[in-house]
């Protein structure tokens, strides 16, 4: 009983994390960024990056992408 208590404690941890939204968290120059993936895309400084010949998918590939300068705007240089 007590093993089936942990499990099931257990896979409510693991679908809690699984279920929060993802962000990636920028430290620097004492300031903290926190940015979800819609909120990377609103940047005005999004872009985007074609490869012509993407040699994963052995095609070319189009991405949206922020150059990561724009992510430390505002860290001491």
């Amino acid at each position: 009983m007590g093993h089936r208590l942990w499990l099931a404690g257990l896979l409510l941890a693991v679908a809690g994390t699984v279920a929060a939204e993802r962000a990636l968290t920028v430290a620097t120059g004492g300031r903290t960024a926190i940015y979800t993936p819609a909120g990377l895309l609103a940047l005005p400084a999004a872009t985007t990056v074609t490869i012509p010949a993407d040699v994963a998918y052995k095609r070319s590939m189009t991405f949206r992408a922020i150059p990561f300068a724009a992510l430390l705007e505002g860290a001491a240089t």
